[in-house]
């Protein structure tokens, strides 16, 4: 059985197809500015390279968020169409998640963080319970200044939601997170090894799938305010 998994979440844009859980092939490129340039080309592309038809994608994967509203509706519309079309499910991957599968080999809590803008962070933090990892928070909206409320102890450390914050917090706080360059990039690929526990969620209908953004939409934002 083939699928298909998406992200435009990120300034990284990615598709992976899979067959039986195995890795076929996977698709790179940068610039959030190009998903939707780029994603049908290459997912044209990636079909003619394999001989196969759209058809023939049984399950979709998408990341539905955390992340910027102009790089959300990109992968999540794409992946509405293709489930709506070929009448397949979409499994939902919340962006936290998948950056904490990262940390697969470890025992430490984690915390994963993306810049939710204004001063703020989206942050979940997963510890281990009988050697299965949970969420202990989830999709939380925390203020830079609050963030060591959050933080007992040492604890690893990913994604990118620090990177503008580092020269204001606490450089006691800042030692307490661990991290590598490999644990702040989310990943798709990451889905098909053996923890990939944000999946467990099941999976939902084209018109059921949400999109969680950083930042409203300008209408969303004129609603708000005329309410």
């Amino acid at each position: 059985m083939k699928e298909l998994a998406i992200n435009t979440a990120d300034k990284r844009g990615q598709l992976l197809l899979t067959e039986n859980k195995k890795i076929i092939d996977e698709v790179l490129w940068e610039g959030q500015s190009s998903h939707s340039e780029v994603i049908t080309s290459e997912f044209e592309n990636l079909l003619n390279k394999h001989n196969i038809e759209s058809a023939e994608i049984k399950n979709l994967y998408c990341v539905v968020g955390p992340g910027s509203f102009t790089g959300l509706r990109v992968g999540v519309s794409f992946a509405k169409t293709l489930a709506y079309v070929n009448a397949v499910p979409i499994f939902p991957v919340n962006s936290l998640d998948l950056l904490a599968m990262n940390c697969t080999k470890s025992d430490h809590p984690i915390v994963s963080l993306i810049d939710a803008q204004k001063n703020s962070v989206f942050c979940s933090t997963y510890s281990w319970k009988q050697d299965k990892r949970v969420s202990i928070i989830s999709n939380k909206v925390v203020p830079i200044k609050e963030l060591h409320t959050l933080i007992n102890g040492s604890i690893y450390y990913c994604g990118h939601g620090l990177d503008k914050y580092k020269n204001v917090l606490d450089q006691e706080l800042l030692k307490k997170l661990k991290s590598q360059p490999e644990w702040l990039k989310m990943d798709l690929k990451k889905l098909f090894g053996k923890d990939n526990f944000c999946l467990n969620k099941g999976s939902l209908t084209w018109n059921q799938v949400q999109p969680l953004y950083i930042k409203a939409s300008a209408p969303e934002e004129k609603l708000k305010q005329n309410s």
